[in-house]
């Protein structure tokens, strides 16, 4: 598992009209699996698939969800820091404010942008105290990173 630059990730999204949010929230939810295998969270394909028919007010939801497991993964490696997952809700309530005013790919970049950061925090931690990936982790690399 790699990390990527949220800078990256924001330019992705802009240049794809928003397309690159959805392989963002398949990877990340993968990700996930790997780093967490007791996660609750389902699939990235199954998350992709309820974001696209909720309109995306799925996301709102797994967003809360993914900082929670997150904050689960920094436990379980030992870490004392943690993941607020309701400064994810913050940021959805100004994309939904935002999107009033047709600026919501700002709110989304912001987002983004938040996520991938405490993603590549986490993995940081799992790495130095972990010492890397398990079996399981590493035959999805591949197929997982982009």
């Amino acid at each position: 598992m790699k990390k990527q630059d949220p800078w990256f990730v924001i330019l992705l999204t802009i240049l794809t009209c928003g397309l690159y949010y959805f392989i963002w929230l398949y990877v990340n939810t993968e990700n996930i699996h790997k780093l967490n295998p007791n996660t609750k969270l389902p699939s990235g394909l199954t998350v992709v698939l309820l974001s696209i028919l909720t309109c995306g007010v799925y996301s709102v939801y797994w967003f809360y969800c993914w900082a929670n497991e997150l904050s689960a993964t920094l436990q379980n490696v030992g870490s004392d820091k943690t993941i607020d997952p309701n400064k994810y809700l913050l940021i959805m309530v100004i994309i939904l404010l935002l999107s009033c005013c047709m600026i919501w790919l700002v709110g989304l970049c912001i987002l983004l942008f938040v996520a991938q950061t405490d993603m590549n925090n986490v993995i940081d931690i799992v790495n130095s105290r972990c010492g890397g990936m398990n079996n399981n982790q590493a035959q999805y690399e591949s197929t997982i990173n982009f």
